[in-house]
């Protein structure tokens, strides 16, 4: 949640902030504060390769519609997840950017997407209050279905990059993504909200 709400810029500055009262005397703090910093350089330098590919390969599209789809896709990965979320759309992309990278640093040893339904209601919200007209609602959120369909395809197809030993112990075992849905919310209230519809839906 802190990512999609303040991007990689944010957390950079909070970093940059720690660095600035950490005294030179305590080098292993510091040391794990510039590693986070070059962590996230490395989501923003993928993010900048990804809007580059989509850019090229909607340089080559015949299909007006997807073509579309592509300069859509560059866009939004020119944005995120270096800078706050604004849109579903980027949220659900800057979620999976990172994820990627998670994947990248880490065997998929138990990893949880964690509350989805939680961090994403809020774009939801906002793309929702943008559209008053009904039929343009509807088709809203029939694009949010296929967009968290999207998004289940790929975390079903991600396999991770781990070790050849990795490979022999574990050889053919799946990439198993989990999510939690529902529940409550801090305070003690009923946290089901549309997105827990929509990923149900989906699911």
């Amino acid at each position: 949640p802190r990512l999609l709400s303040q991007g990689t810029k944010g957390i950079t500055a909070e970093i940059d902030r720690e660095l600035s009262r950490t005294g030179e005397g305590k080098a292993d703090k510091r040391a794990t504060l510039e590693a986070m910093k070059i962590a996230l350089e490395g989501l923003n330098a993928y993010a900048r390769n990804l809007t580059a590919e989509a850019g090229r390969l909607a340089s080559q599209e015949s299909d007006p519609v997807r073509r579309q789809e592509l300069l859509r896709l560059s866009e939004i990965c020119s944005r995120v997840p270096l800078n706050p979320c604004t849109t579903l759309d980027e949220a659900v992309n800057a979620l999976w950017i990172v994820w990627v990278g998670v994947h990248m640093e880490n065997t998929n040893a138990g990893f949880s997407l964690g509350r989805l339904d939680q961090w994403l209601q809020p774009y939801f919200e906002a793309d929702m209050a943008k559209i008053a007209d009904e039929n343009e609602r509807r088709a809203y959120i029939r694009h949010a279905l296929e967009l968290i369909g999207c998004f289940y395809m790929r975390c079903t197809d991600h396999l991770p990059l781990i070790p050849d030993i990795g490979n022999h112990l574990f050889g053919g075992s799946s990439s198993d993504q989990a999510i939690t849905l529902g529940g409550v919310t801090p305070q003690g209230e009923d946290a089901v909200n549309d997105m827990t519809y929509i990923f149900l839906k989906v699911t």
